[in-house]
C-alpha cells in the first residue's frame, strides 16, 4: 500500500503535476507505515528518473520537490528518528548510483543529494557512519572530468563532510581535516572557475585555510578573484573576531587585499574589493576614518592609505571637508595643537631656568620635565593615523578650493559662476579655520622634531602642510622664522640624532634621520619644506640650502679629517649629509648646472626668540661662499667613497651619479666611472655568510653603482660610459704598473717616498679615475655596460660548476635584468631623439647589443629562477607588454622593436636549450624551455606586425583621402584620365605605402636600400636554419639530442606561426609584395626537400613537417596568383645574397656544447680588464716575488693581494649571443663552427697609437683604437668605429680637451713604465743600483703626470 503510493505519487509528478504541501506530508505518512517497502521504491522511482535521456521535463520538478520534500520532514522524537534513518538511507543509495556512466546522470544524482541536502533543517543529524560512507563517495568523483560533476560534489562534501562541535583529536576531527586539505588542493588545481567559485564560497575558515583562500585573490579568473573579496568580506573582520574562535585578517592580509583590489584592471574583481573596503570603514571602523587609517598603518604603507581615501572620497563615504570642519569645531584644529604647543614649551623654559637657579645655589634638582618628556608630551594626543588624515583632507580641500575658483573665473553664466565661487569660498574658509599661520607652522615643525625619534613621522607630516598654497612665505617675520627652522632641522635636529648610528636599531621607521637608519624619508621632506620656502627655482634652492648641507657635515667631522681623510669620518653626520646632498640634486632638478655656486652674501637665520643667529652659523654660512655643487660632491662624496662603511659608500656613489645626469655633468663622468666600476666587482661585495642583513649592506654599493650605471647610460649614452670605462680600465693598469715598481724597489731594498697626494678636489679626472680603479685590484673581466649586465645575470640562465640550481633573481642579478630592459625600452627614444634634433642628443647603442640585451630578457623571462620572484617576473612581463605594444606602432619606431626581436629570436631559442622546460609543457617539449620561449616570441612579434600593417595602411588611405580633398579643389580631373585600372594602382600604392611605414624594403632580404621587415627577414633565418640543420656539418647542433629536436620542431612550426605579420597576405601587388613571395617561396621549398630528405620522422616529427608543407604551399599559391617564380638565375643570386648577408648571424649561433656547459665561478669578477700578468719567462718567474711584497706593502686581507700574477687569466670567452662561458682554451677551440667573442684584458703592453677625437654635446670622446669598438667578430666592428667616429666628428663644438688630455696621459706613462720594470729585473744588462735608480725615476715621472 504504501510503495503503491509513492509510485502514484511519481506518475502524477512525471505528468506535470503541481504538487504542495499536503501531498508531500501524504509521503511522509506513506514512508512511516512501511519504511523499508516505501523506500525501496522511491529509490526505484528516482533511479527511473536518473537514467532518463538527457534532456527531461522533470530536470527542475523533481529535485525541487525531493528539497520541499526533506524539508517537511516530522520533528516529533519518534519521527524524527524515523525520518534521519529514511534521509540516510536515501542518501546513501544515491551515493551508491553515481558511478553513472553518462555525465547528465551523474548530474541528476547529484543534484537529488545536494536538493535533499539544502531541505534538510539545521537540527538534523545522520548516522556518522553513513555520513562518512556518503563523504567517501563524494571524494571519489571529485576529480571528475566534467565541470558540472565537480561543482556539485564540492557543495555536497561542503554541506555534510563538516559537522559542528567536534573534539579535537578525534577521528571526526582527523576526518574533517583530511577533507579540508583535499577541498584546499582542488582549489588550488582545479581548472574551471565555477568549481573553484563554489570552492572559495563554501569552504570553512581557519587561519590556515584563510592563507590558501587568499592565494587566489588575484586568480586568473575575475569571478573566483570577485569571489575571494566577497568571501572576506561576508566572514573576516578587519581587525578582530567577532566570535570566539573566529579569524580576523592580519596586517599584511589587510594590506594585499585592498593593495591589489582597488588597483585591479577588471572591473569585477575591483568592484568587489571597493565593497570590502566599505563594509571594513561603515561596518568595523563604525565610519571613524583615524581608526580605518590605524589598521593600515600610514607610516609603512602611505601609497595605500592614498588609495584608501581616494576610494572613500570617491565612493563619497567620506567628505575631507566636513572632517575638517567638524574637527576645528571639536578644538582639535591646528592652531588649537599650537597653543599646547606654546603652553608646554613655556613650561618647560621656566623649569629649566628654575633647575638652573637651583644648580648655581646648590640645591637638589627636583626632577622636573625633561627636555625629551617636555617636547613629547603636547603630541600625546597625536597618532601617526590622525596627522595624515589632516594632511590628505587639507590637500582635498585646497583641490576643491582651487578647482572651484578657476571654474568660477570661468564659466559664463552668473547663477553657476556664484555657485562655483561659493563653494571656493567655503573651502577657503574651512581651511584658513583649521590651518595655522606660516609663522605658527614652522614653529610646530621645529618643536615636533624636538620632540624626539618617536615622533619624528608626525613632524614629517606636519612638514608637508607647509608646501600648501594658503601658507603665506613671502612675509618677512614668516620668512625668517622659516629659515631658523630650516636650518635648525638640516644643521642641528639631524645632527642631535646621529650619534646613535646604524647598528642596534631593533626597529627602524623610515622617518628616522638618515643616520639613525632611516631610509631618507626625513630628507626629502625637509627639502620639499625648503621647495615651499625659496619657491621652484632650484637654484636658489641650492643657494639656500647647501650652505646648511656643508655646515651639518663640517660640525659632525673632526675637523682633522674634513676635506681629505673622510674614509676616516664618523659614519652618522657623513652619511646625513651626503643624502641631504643627493636629495638637494634631484630636488632642484637636472636644469641647475655643478657649478651653481653658493652666493657671497648669506643673511643669518633668525631664531624662534626673535634673535639673531649664532655667530658660529653666521660664520658658517659665510664660509662656504662660492661653493659650488661640483665642490660640494667633490669634497664629501669623492672623499667618503673610501669609508668602511658599505652605507656611507653607496650615498657617495649616489651624489656622484646625481651630479653627473644634470646639465653640464658630462665632464665629471671620468670621476663618476671611477667611483663606479670598482664596486661591480663581486670581490668589492664580498657577502656575510647567513647574516643575511649584512650581506645586504655588503651588496648595497654594488647595487647603487649598476644603478647609477645605468642611469649614466641612459642619459648619456651606452657608447659614452662603455669609453669611459675603457679609460677607467686604462687608468687601472697604470696604477698597477705602479704598485709593480713600487713592490719591485722594496725587493730591491729601496724605500720610496710614501707621501700622499694633495686634496682630492685638485686631482685631475684621470687620476682620480687610476686611484679609484687601482683600489679594485681585481684582475679579470672586460669592461662596457652591456657586458657587465650579461654577466651580472649570467647565473640567471645558466648553472655555475658546483651548484645545482640557478643564482636566485634578487639583489644584484635584479637590478641587471631590470637595468636591461629599462636601455632597450628607451633605446628606440634615443634613436628618435637623435633624428629629430639637429646635432646628435645622446650616444646611442649598437643595434646588435640591443639584440643581446632582449636575448637576455627573453630567457629570464623563462627562467626557473623567477618562480620563486613573482615581483621581478611581473616587472618582467609588464616590459614585455609594452615592448608589444612599441612595436605593434607604425613606421620607424615600431620597425625598430621589430627588427631587434626578430634579431634575438633564434639566439634565445638556441639559450633556452639548456633551461628546463616549465610546468605543464608538453612531452614534444623534451625537458627545455625553447619551443616555448620561441611561441612566444614567434607570436608576439607576428601580432605585433600585423597590428603595424594595419595601422599603417589605415594611415595611407587617411592620407590618400586628404591629398585627394585637397586637390580637387586644386584642379580638375579629365574624365578620361579615370581607366579601369587606377583602382589597383591605388590599392598597390596603399600597399607599398603599409609595407614602408611598417619596417618593409624594396627588398625582403635586404638587397634594397631600405631595412627588410622584421617577419621576412626571420622568416629568411629560421628556413636558412631549417636546411643547415638538415645538412651535415653545417648546423653545429647533435640532432640525435632530445633537446636539438624540440628545436628543430619549433623551427619547422615558426613560419606558419609567422604568417600574420608577413606584409604578403591580403596584400595588393606592388613590387615589393611580390618580390617577397617570390623569394620566400624559392626558400620555403628548398626548406621542405631539405627537412624532407634529412629531418622528417628522425629529428622533426610530421606534425610539424606539415606545418612548414603548409606554410610554403600557401606562398606557392600566392605566387600562382599574383607572380611568377624566380628563374634559376635569380634564385642562385638571390641564395648567394642570402648566405652572405646570414653568413654571420647563423653561424654564431651557440651550439649544444655552448649553452649546456656550466659556468665556471669567479669570486673575484671585475669590471675593469685589468691583465696584471707578466709578460715573458722572466716575467713570470718573478710575478710570484712582486706580489708578495705588494701584499707586504697594502697590508693582510686585501683582495689585490689574493689576485695577482700568479692568478691573471688571459681573457673572458663570450658567445655573440648572451651567454658568456669562462673555459679553457682547449675548450674554447673545439667548437667547431661556433665564433666566440673574446673580450681581452686590456694590459700595458697595448701599443698607445690611438688618435683621441673631441667630446661633442652627445658623448665623450671617442677613440680609433679597437678599446673604443667592442672586438667582436660578428661584423657590426667597423660600424661600431664609424659611429662612434662619426658621433666624435659630429661633436666638434664642445670640447672637453683637458679631461681627455689627463685620461689619457696616465696610460701612455704607463707603457714606458712596464719596459723599464722589464729592462731593470733582466741579470747583466745593468746593475741593480742603475736598474732601481731607473725605475725609482719612471716611478716619478708617473706620479707628476
Amino acid at each position: 500500500m504504501a510503495a503503491a503510493v509513492v509510485i502514484d505519487f511519481f506518475e502524477r509528478l512525471s505528468d506535470g503535476w503541481i504538487f504542495d504541501a499536503s501531498h508531500l506530508k501524504k509521503l511522509w505518512t506513506a514512508l512511516r507505515k512501511d519504511k523499508d517497502a516505501a523506500c525501496t521504491q522511491l529509490a526505484k522511482c528516482l533511479l527511473v528518473y536518473i537514467g532518463a535521456p538527457e534532456k527531461h521535463e522533470s530536470d527542475k520538478g523533481i529535485p525541487r520537490c525531493m528539497k520541499e520534500w526533506a524539508s517537511l520532514m516530522p520533528m516529533d522524537p519518534v519521527s524524527k528518528s524515523m525520518g534521519e534513518d529514511i534521509i540516510g538511507m536515501l542518501l546513501g543509495q544515491l551515493a551508491e548510483w553515481m558511478p553513472q556512466a553518462a555525465k547528465h546522470s551523474r548530474v541528476r544524482v547529484l543534484n537529488l543529494i545536494v536538493s535533499i541536502l539544502r531541505g534538510l533543517r539545521q537540527e538534523t543529524s545522520l548516522d556518522e557512519s553513513i555520513r562518512m560512507s556518503i563523504v567517501g563517495s563524494l571524494l571519489e568523483h571529485l576529480p571528475d572530468k566534467d565541470d558540472k560533476v565537480r561543482q556539485l560534489v564540492v557543495i555536497a562534501l561542503t554541506k555534510l563532510g563538516f559537522s559542528e562541535d567536534v573534539e579535537d583529536g578525534s577521528s571526526e576531527h582527523t576526518a574533517a581535516l583530511n577533507l579540508l586539505a583535499e577541498l584546499t588542493d582542488a582549489l588550488h588545481s582545479d581548472i574551471s572557475q565555477d568549481v573553484r567559485v563554489e570552492l572559495v564560497n563554501r569552504l570553512p575558515l581557519d587561519k590556515a585555510t584563510l592563507v590558501e583562500v587568499l592565494r587566489h585573490q588575484s586568480d586568473r579568473s575575475a569571478n573566483v578573484a570577485a569571489a575571494v573579496y566577497d568571501k572576506v568580506a561576508r566572514d573576516v573582520p578587519m581587525v578582530r573576531p567577532t566570535t570566539p574562535g573566529g579569524v580576523s585578517a592580519s596586517p599584511e592580509q589587510r594590506t594585499s587585499l585592498l593593495w591589489y583590489g582597488l588597483q585591479e584592471p577588471r572591473a569585477e574583481v575591483r568592484s568587489a574589493a571597493q565593497g570590502l573596503l566599505a563594509k571594513w570603514f561603515v561596518d568595523d571602523a563604525a565610519k571613524d576614518i583615524v581608526v580605518l587609517l590605524e589598521a593600515f598603518d600610514p607610516q609603512a604603507n602611505a601609497e595605500l592609505c592614498q588609495v584608501i581615501l581616494d576610494q572613500l572620497v570617491a565612493s563619497e563615504h567620506w567628505d575631507p571637508q566636513s572632517w575638517l570642519k567638524a574637527e576645528t569645531a571639536a578644538g582639535r584644529s591646528l592652531p588649537d595643537l599650537a597653543r599646547v604647543a606654546e603652553h608646554f614649551e613655556g613650561k618647560r623654559h621656566r623649569q629649566r631656568q628654575q633647575q638652573q637657579a637651583q644648580a648655581q645655589s646648590g640645591a637638589a634638582g627636583s626632577g622636573g620635565i625633561s627636555g625629551d618628556s617636555g617636547g613629547a608630551s603636547w603630541l600625546t594626543g597625536v597618532s601617526p593615523a590622525l596627522v595624515y588624515a589632516w594632511v590628505y583632507a587639507c590637500r582635498k580641500v585646497e583641490e576643491v578650493a582651487l578647482d572651484k575658483g578657476r571654474s568660477a573665473a570661468e564659466r559664463v553664466a552668473a547663477t553657476v559662476a556664484q555657485a562655483e565661487a561659493s563653494a571656493a569660498a567655503q573651502a577657503e574658509a574651512v581651511l584658513e579655520a583649521f590651518l595655522p599661520t606660516a609663522q605658527q607652522i614652522a614653529k610646530l615643525c621645529s618643536l615636533a622634531a624636538e620632540a624626539g625619534p618617536t615622533h619624528r613621522y608626525i613632524a614629517a607630516q606636519l612638514l608637508e602642510l607647509t608646501t600648501l598654497s594658503y601658507m603665506n612665505w613671502v612675509d618677512a617675520s614668516s620668512r625668517l622664522e622659516a629659515e631658523a627652522t630650516l636650518w635648525a632641522l638640516i644643521t642641528e635636529n639631524s645632527r642631535s640624532e646621529n650619534g646613535t648610528g646604524l647598528s642596534g636599531q631593533s626597529s627602524r621607521s623610515p622617518f628616522l634621520p638618515s643616520a639613525s637608519g632611516g631610509s631618507g624619508a626625513w630628507e626629502a621632506a625637509v627639502l620639499r619644506f625648503a621647495t615651499a620656502l625659496y619657491g621652484s627655482d632650484g637654484a636658489a634652492l641650492v643657494h639656500g640650502v647647501l650652505p646648511m648641507v656643508l655646515q651639518l657635515a663640517e660640525a659632525g667631522i673632526p675637523s682633522g679629517l674634513f676635506g681629505n681623510r673622510m674614509e676616516e669620518a664618523p659614519e652618522g653626520p657623513l652619511l646625513q649629509a651626503l643624502t641631504f646632498l643627493h636629495l638637494l640634486m634631484a630636488t632642484a632638478g637636472p636644469g641647475v648646472l655643478p657649478s651653481t655656486s653658493v652666493p657671497t652674501a648669506q643673511p643669518a637665520p633668525q631664531q624662534h626668540d626673535g634673535t639673531a643667529g649664532t655667530s658660529t652659523a653666521t660664520g658658517s654660512a659665510g664660509a662656504w661662499s662660492g661653493w659650488t655643487l661640483a665642490q660640494a660632491v667633490d669634497s664629501l662624496a669623492w672623499s667618503a667613497s673610501g669609508n668602511p662603511s658599505p652605507i656611507v659608500r653607496a650615498a657617495a656613489v649616489r651624489c656622484y651619479v646625481e651630479l653627473c645626469l644634470r646639465d653640464g655633468g658630462l665632464e665629471h663622468m671620468p670621476r663618476a666611472i671611477a667611483m663606479l666600476a670598482p664596486r661591480l666587482s663581486s670581490a668589492a661585495a664580498a657577502g656575510g655568510g647567513d647574516d643575511l642583513e649584512f650581506t645586504a649592506q655588503q651588496q648595497l654599493p654594488r647595487r647603487v653603482a649598476l644603478q647609477g650605471l645605468v642611469d649614466l647610460a641612459l642619459t648619456w649614452g651606452e657608447p659614452t660610459v662603455t669609453a669611459e670605462l675603457k679609460k677607467a680600465v686604462k687608468a687601472a693598469a697604470g696604477c698597477c704598473q705602479v704598485d709593480d715598481l713600487t713592490a719591485q724597489l722594496e725587493a730591491l731594498g729601496m724605500d720610496q717616498d710614501k707621501a700622499t697626494a694633495g686634496p682630492v678636489g685638485t686631482e685631475t679626472a684621470a687620476a682620480a679615475a687610476a686611484a679609484a680603479a687601482a683600489a679594485a685590484g681585481s684582475s679579470h673581466v672586460a669592461g662596457g655596460v652591456v657586458p657587465i649586465l650579461l654577466r651580472l645575470t649570467e647565473g640567471v640562465v645558466r648553472k655555475f660548476q658546483g651548484f645545482d640550481g640557478y643564482v636566485p633573481a634578487r639583489g644584484v642579478a635584479a637590478d641587471a635584468l631590470l637595468g636591461a630592459a629599462r636601455l632597450v625600452h628607451c633605446w628606440s627614444f634615443q634613436l628618435r631623439l637623435n633624428k629629430r634634433l639637429r646635432h646628435q642628443a645622446v650616444t646611442t647603442m649598437q643595434p646588435r647589443l640591443a639584440e643581446q640585451l632582449l636575448t637576455r630578457l627573453l630567457l629570464a623571462r623563462f627562467s626557473p629562477t623567477l618562480e620563486s620572484e613573482p615581483g621581478l617576473r611581473s616587472q618582467i612581463s609588464a616590459f614585455f607588454k609594452s615592448f608589444q605594444e612599441a612595436a605593434s606602432e607604425a613606421g620607424a619606431d615600431g620597425a625598430v622593436h621589430r627588427r631587434m626581436l626578430a634579431g634575438s629570436f633564434l639566439p634565445a631559442a638556441r639559450c633556452a636549450m639548456a633551461l628546463p622546460a616549465p610546468a605543464g609543457a608538453p612531452a614534444t617539449a623534451r625537458g627545455c624551455v625553447a619551443p616555448t620561449l620561441m611561441e612566444f616570441a614567434g607570436e608576439l612579434l607576428a601580432s605585433a606586425a600585423a597590428a603595424a600593417v594595419g595601422a599603417a595602411a589605415g594611415n595611407a588611405v587617411a592620407s590618400d583621402s586628404d591629398d585627394a580633398e585637397a586637390s580637387r579643389e586644386d584642379r580638375e580631373v579629365p574624365a578620361a584620365a579615370i581607366s579601369s585600372g587606377a583602382a589597383p594602382a591605388s590599392a598597390s600604392a596603399s600597399a607599398s605605402a603599409a609595407a614602408r611605414n611598417s619596417g618593409g624594403g624594396s627588398e625582403g632580404s635586404g638587397l634594397g636600400d631600405e631595412s627588410p621587415d622584421a617577419v621576412v627577414w626571420l622568416c629568411e633565418l629560421v628556413l636558412e636554419e631549417v636546411v643547415r640543420l638538415g645538412s651535415p656539418g653545417r648546423g653545429s647542433l647533435d640532432t640525435s639530442e632530445g633537446r636539438v629536436r624540440a628545436y628543430a620542431a619549433e623551427l619547422c612550426k615558426t613560419p606558419m606561426r609567422l604568417l600574420p605579420g608577413l606584409p604578403v597576405v591580403n596584400s595588393a601587388t606592388c613590387p615589393a609584395v611580390l618580390s617577397t613571395i617570390r623569394r620566400l617561396a624559392y626558400l620555403g621549398r628548398r626548406a621542405v626537400l631539405t627537412a624532407g630528405e634529412s629531418l622528417v620522422k628522425t629529428v622533426v616529427p610530421d606534425t610539424a613537417y606539415k606545418k612548414l608543407q603548409e606554410f610554403v604551399r600557401m606562398l606557392e599559391g600566392l605566387q600562382q596568383v599574383k607572380t611568377a617564380p624566380l628563374s634559376e638565375k635569380d634564385a642562385t643570386a638571390v641564395l648567394q645574397a642570402l648566405r652572405e648577408q646570414l653568413k654571420d648571424r647563423l653561424e654564431e649561433l651557440p651550439s649544444l656544447e655552448d649553452v649546456t656547459a656550466d659556468l665556471a665561478p669567479d669570486d673575484e669578477w671585475d669590471v675593469l680588464a685589468v691583465d696584471t700578468s707578466q709578460g715573458g719567462a722572466a716575467g713570470r718567474a718573478r710575478g710570484e716575488k712582486v706580489d708578495q711584497a705588494r701584499a707586504k706593502k697594502r697590508g693582510p686581507g686585501t683582495k689585490g693581494a689574493k689576485s695577482g700574477a700568479t692568478k691573471s687569466r688571459s681573457g673572458t670567452t663570450t658567445t655573440t649571443t648572451t651567454t658568456r662561458t669562462r673555459q679553457t682554451g682547449k675548450a674554447a677551440a673545439s667548437r667547431g663552427t661556433t665564433n666566440s667573442r673574446r673580450t681581452n684584458a686590456c694590459n700595458a703592453a697595448d701599443t698607445d697609437d690611438d688618435s683621441e677625437f673631441d667630446q661633442g654635446c652627445g658623448g665623450a670622446g671617442a677613440h680609433t683604437d679597437t678599446d673604443m669598438v667592442s672586438e667582436d667578430d660578428d661584423g657590426y666592428g667597423r660600424e661600431s668605429a664609424a659611429a662612434a667616429a662619426s658621433a666624435a666628428t659630429k661633436g666638434a663644438g664642445n670640447r672637453v680637451r683637458s679631461a681627455v688630455a689627463t685620461a689619457a696621459a696616465r696610460p701612455a706613462a704607463s707603457q714606458d713604465t712596464t719596459a723599464a720594470s722589464d729592462v731593470g729585473t733582466q741579470p747583466g744588462r745593468r746593475s741593480t743600483r742603475a736598474a732601481a735608480a731607473k725605475a725609482s725615476e719612471k716611478l716619478e715621472a708617473l706620479r707628476s703626470n
